[in-house]
């Protein structure tokens, strides 16, 4: 993977290794492809964490398009690898604006990280959307279940899942 990512990269102007997030992405989908279940496939591959959603279907779409991907570990994944290459590598990730909230009832969306930031004056550079779902979404999200769900301390609402989420 690294090596994969440093032919991706190009060096900036004070030698620092810039790498787009697009690859990292890339890397993780198609490298972790192996591991999915194949439950849900399209065109003979396995699509790990993604999901048919009947409010999409209707007569005459094309194959697919009534399905919804989260990828939800993928991506939680890819956050901590971004933390790991920015902190030990000192690499810069190049799009980190196309990360997204993960998809989960406790993380909100991207729209608490530009209030939050609106509110602070800090930019997505200062104050990353990780550092707000680490912090104040995922966090919060958990304190607020613990006190209104004290004895299962788990989501509002129950989903019918075969606990392969990738």
């Amino acid at each position: 993977m690294i090596d994969f990512l440093e032919l991706q990269s190009k060096v900036n102007g004070n030698g620092k290794r810039v790498v787009p997030l697009a690859a990292l992405w890339h890397v993780l989908i198609e490298g972790l492809n192996p591991i999915w279940p194949s439950r849900i496939q399209l065109t003979g591959k396995s699509l790990g964490d993604v999901w048919p959603c009947t409010v999409l279907s209707a007569p005459g779409q094309s194959e697919g398009d009534d399905l919804v991907a989260f990828h939800k570990l993928t991506s939680w994944l890819t956050y901590s690898i971004v933390e790991g290459l920015q902190k030990v590598a000192k690499w810069e990730i190049e799009g980190l604006e196309d990360l997204t909230g993960l998809p989960e009832y406790r993380n909100g969306n991207d729209r608490i990280a530009d209030a939050i930031r609106t509110k602070l004056g800090l930019t997505s550079k200062q104050l990353t959307l990780a550092q707000v779902l680490e912090s104040a979404t995922w966090k919060g999200g958990r304190e607020i279940a613990k006190k209104k769900r004290p004895e299962t301390t788990s989501p509002p609402i129950e989903i019918e899942s075969d606990g392969t989420v990738f």
